[in-house]
């Protein structure tokens, strides 16, 4: 931005000799000579003199400012944009001026609500029924892996490099930090020598909030048993906006450092190595620009190993992991546990599998037919979801529930009436609940 203030130099007048005056008629003739003049009225409080040396100072202080904003890349926009810069006074350096970019406030100071990534403190294990223990989330069975995308913690699926042996598999558990209040941890793991990744699909409707700007992916890694290579980066999804393939690296027994991706997946930016340690958290970032990118239905944010060096069962801790606006990693704060718990049922919902009727159907019928009851969901889920019952429940005069008339916002839940009177299906224990399921 152009200086706007031209500063000017004040000096004092000086006299040749003592201050005189002559006093003269309208005629312009002298009436008295060579006179002095003085304040009959006594001075109560005396003022502040008028000098060059002060006018001085008040045009460099207005001069100084200017200069300022006219360092500060400022750009005159209607609109404050990623880049912006916001003065600040620190107080701590004798005045010094800085800037803020505008981005961190746009980013809601980092994690809040424009980080795009959900579950990115890894509260939340909903599939897991004991989140603290390893859990198999995948297998090769029979010569085969898993068709369907696999996750581990809400939001986070995984995938390997499909080596050719039998019972290789991917596991994922919940830890937490040593320090008070715990902080969680997403820890992952192969049970053989391999490769792995996770990563996190953004929906198409946050994907187009991230156009036209940068977007930095940043998380916090340590190694679990040994050091460990690894790299971060993003994915452009330019197919059918939400129909990422559940095998989003191409399936192949032997990853490049940057992995082989399906059709229509090619990568955005990826960083460089970064060689984590078992003892330090290691910052990990990558920035893609995307002011010009074309076609980007939803973009993915990927953490996988670069280098072949990973024995079975070494695992990796992840925390922190974050989507935003920019490319500078913001301060870090989170989203209401509550909101972020919300965020995660809009892709996945489970109800029951906590305690024995948590989920109670009971009433009475004289006749033969199905009863139930509409079951509307904590939020509204991003599309019409897959649902399912598991377990055996506990039914009486009537048999196993089923859902029907699935919805966004709401489904049915009913059992065949076999007898007339009293009958019931209730939920038992952690194996007997439901799941809705609209993840991408």
């Amino acid at each position: 931005m152009a200086k706007l203030y031209t500063p000017y130099t004040w000096v004092d007048e000086i006299l040749v000799g003592p201050e005189r005056y002559d006093i003269k008629d309208d005629a312009g003739a002298a009436v008295h000579e060579n006179v002095q003049i003085g304040l009959k009225t006594e001075v109560a409080t005396a003022g502040t003199e008028v000098s060059a040396a002060r006018l001085n100072n008040i045009e460099q202080g207005i001069d100084d400012l200017d200069d300022i904003l006219n360092n500060a890349g400022l750009t005159a926009k209607t609109t404050p944009v990623a880049g912006d810069k916001l003065l600040l006074y620190d107080s701590e350096a004798s005045g010094a001026p800085k800037s803020l970019d505008i981005s961190t406030l746009l980013n809601g100071g980092g994690g809040a609500a424009t980080n795009y990534l959900i579950n990115p403190q890894f509260d939340f294990f909903t599939r897991l029924v004991t989140p603290s223990s390893w859990t198999t989330i995948f297998t090769r069975t029979s010569g085969t892996y898993t068709a369907a995308r696999a996750y581990g913690a809400d939001r986070w699926a995984a995938q390997c490099n499909e080596i050719a042996t039998d019972g290789t598999a991917v596991q994922v558990m919940q830890s937490y930090m040593a320090a008070t209040p715990a902080e969680k941890l997403y820890v992952i793991r192969m049970n053989a020598i391999g490769r792995l990744a996770t990563y996190q699909p953004v929906e198409g409707a946050n994907t187009y909030s991230l156009m036209g700007d940068k977007a930095i992916f940043h998380a916090r890694l340590k190694a679990g048993n040994n050091a460990r290579t690894v790299r971060v980066g993003l994915i452009k999804w330019a197919g059918t906006v939400d129909t990422i393939p559940a095998r989003l690296i191409a399936a192949a027994a032997t990853w490049t450092t940057n992995p082989t991706l399906v059709a229509s997946a090619t990568w955005l930016a990826n960083s460089t190595d970064y060689a984590l340690t078992t003892t330090a958290w290691t910052d990990v970032s990558i920035t893609a620009d995307l002011t010009s990118v074309t076609g980007l239905q939803n973009i993915i944010a990927v953490i996988y190993d670069s280098a072949d060096t990973v024995a079975a069962n070494d695992f990796i801790y992840i925390r922190r992991a974050g989507l935003h606006v920019g490319d500078t990693v913001p301060t870090w704060s989170s989203r209401q546990i509550g909101t972020e718990s919300l965020l995660c049922k809009r892709y996945f919902e489970k109800m029951g599998g906590s305690i024995a009727k948590d989920i109670a159907v009971l009433a009475y019928y004289n006749g033969s037919l199905y009863y139930g009851f509409t079951i509307v969901y904590n939020v509204e889920k991003r599309g019409l979801p897959t649902g399912a019952v598991y377990g055996t429940w506990n039914v009486n005069n009537c048999g196993q529930p089923v859902l029907d008339t699935l919805g966004k916002g709401s489904c049915y839940i009913k059992a065949l009436v076999t007898s007339t009177g009293t009958f019931y299906f209730l939920t038992v224990d952690t194996s007997t609940y439901l799941t809705f399921d609209a993840e991408l």
